[in-house]
């Protein structure tokens, strides 16, 4: 499936399980203030990282019409907020996903 971001990147999102998802979703630990409001992701770079090499298959930067295969020589030349973007884009997806059916 792919998914244009906000800055105009896009992204190829491998098929992921119910199972797949869950193991993503689980070990994120959030910060939050004095209020209890989410303020960020701790960790949120390796888990950004770990998110895109589970999730992505290539991507196409804003002002490129080709796309990228995602690799170990290609993951660096995604910057910080692309990947801050591309995590954020991902969560939303996934934890906005109903099951099928209630059990």
């Amino acid at each position: 499936m792919e998914v244009k971001l906000d800055s105009g990147m896009k992204v190829v999102v491998k098929q992921l399980s119910v199972d797949e998802k869950d193991s993503l979703l689980d070990p994120i630990e959030w910060k939050t203030d004095d209020k209890g409001n989410t303020t960020g992701c701790v960790n949120q770079f390796s888990t950004a990282t770990k998110w895109i090499r589970a999730c992505i298959l290539k991507f196409c930067p804003a002002k490129s019409k080709e796309f990228i295969d995602l690799t170990e020589k290609t993951l660096p030349l995604l910057s910080g907020g692309d990947k801050l973007e591309i995590f954020t884009a991902l969560f939303v997806r996934f934890n906005s996903q109903g099951e099928e059916k209630a059990s």
